[in-house]
């Protein structure tokens, strides 16, 4: 990308579950931050105006080298655009000089992914042995913040993340920390974030026989399809959720049970169990409250924007914290029942001596 154009000289930064092992199912997807070089230390975060915490104005040292990038001397969130197209020019070299490997675009148009950041390139790579795999590459332009940004924190970025009507609020980001922090626990603490994550799966329950006795079908996932509708329908919002607990606020909730039970022999097989029913009752109490710390700032709440939005079923609207609310009580209430939805491995998890 450097070659094509010297401003977006970039460092690819690991993230997400792939790269931390929490990763649920094939490993079909890589999660990069892409730090943008030239603006390293060459530029002045302020707080936006009037805008919720994690949000800020990103002040260029020298506005000269993005001018149609900035205005006033601030760096716009559509530098997104920019970075696309030299993302696409990168990767047509790539299969230039690697003809096993097509790709196509997701998200050409920033402004109208739902709550995302990253452009996402689908690879299909056929190997030697014939065998197709297919894999989605999310890239996310960042600017890393200067050391000590944020206290205890050692490395933060912002990123272009559209969450309001203002084109300069670019928002922080830890999951640099948050993607460390996962991959230097203990492997049963692993087991504990994937199992949190399947239970919160749409593809879990609806693969399963059983579907008469989890009243989770009923109170998740209806919903669930019918934010999908609302949301394409939309003109403004294209992206769709994968499940209503998101990943976010999953990670979060675990997170906090990790600062509770962070010795290793907490999360083994005959303990899991209590510390998953525990994570799904801290997101019951979070959602119905309305306030979820988040894992590395203080005084931050990471349901702020979540507690505006609504799902749309019918002509009636629910509050997405109401019905988060609603799906962890319901799990729990699964759980201690000593059911679950279909025979996927979470009974070696949660269930050892049944």
């Amino acid at each position: 990308m450097g070659e094509i154009d010297h401003r977006f000289r970039c460092a690819l930064e690991k993230v997400g579950s792939t790269y931390s092992g929490t990763k649920v199912g094939t490993l079909d997807e890589c999660d990069f931050l892409c730090n943008l070089l030239e603006l390293t230390g060459q530029v002045q975060l302020e707080p936006a105006t009037n805008s919720k915490n994690g949000m800020f104005r990103v002040k260029l040292d020298n506005p000269n080298t993005w001018p149609e990038m900035q205005h006033d001397g601030y760096l716009l969130i559509t530098l997104k655009q920019t970075f696309i197209r030299v993302l696409c020019k990168a990767f047509a070299s790539l299969q230039f000089c690697h003809p096993n490997i097509y790709y196509h675009l997701a998200g050409i148009e920033p402004s109208v992914l739902w709550n995302k950041a990253c452009t996402t390139v689908n690879v299909l790579w056929w190997g030697d042995d014939g065998q197709r795999t297919e894999v989605s590459l999310d890239f996310t332009p960042a600017i890393q913040c200067p050391v000590g940004f944020i206290q205890d924190v050692p490395i933060t970025h912002v990123i272009p993340k559209i969450t309001d009507n203002s084109c300069e609020n670019w928002i922080l980001t830890t999951s640099v920390a948050g993607t460390k922090v996962l991959r230097e626990l203990s492997t049963n603490h692993k087991r504990g974030a994937m199992a949190v994550k399947m239970l919160t799966s749409p593809k879990l329950y609806h693969d399963g026989n059983d579907t008469n006795s989890s009243e989770v079908i009923t109170h998740m996932f209806d919903s669930l399809f019918q934010a999908k509708e609302f949301y394409c329908n939309n003109p403004a919002i294209v992206h769709e959720p994968k499940s209503i607990i998101d990943s976010y606020m999953q990670k979060t909730a675990f997170l906090h049970e990790v600062d509770l039970y962070p010795d290793e022999q907490d999360w083994c097989d005959g303990k899991l169990f209590d510390r998953v029913i525990s994570v799904f009752s801290y997101i019951e109490s979070c959602c119905a409250a309305g306030y979820m710390p988040h894992a590395f700032l203080k005084n931050f709440n990471i349901l702020e924007e979540t507690k505006s939005k609504k799902i749309k079923s019918g002509s009636l609207g629910y509050p997405i914290c109401w019905a988060c609310a609603r799906c962890a009580e319901q799990i729990q209430k699964l759980l201690k029942a000593g059911k679950l939805p279909c025979k996927n491995g979470l009974e070696v998890y949660l269930y050892p001596f049944s």
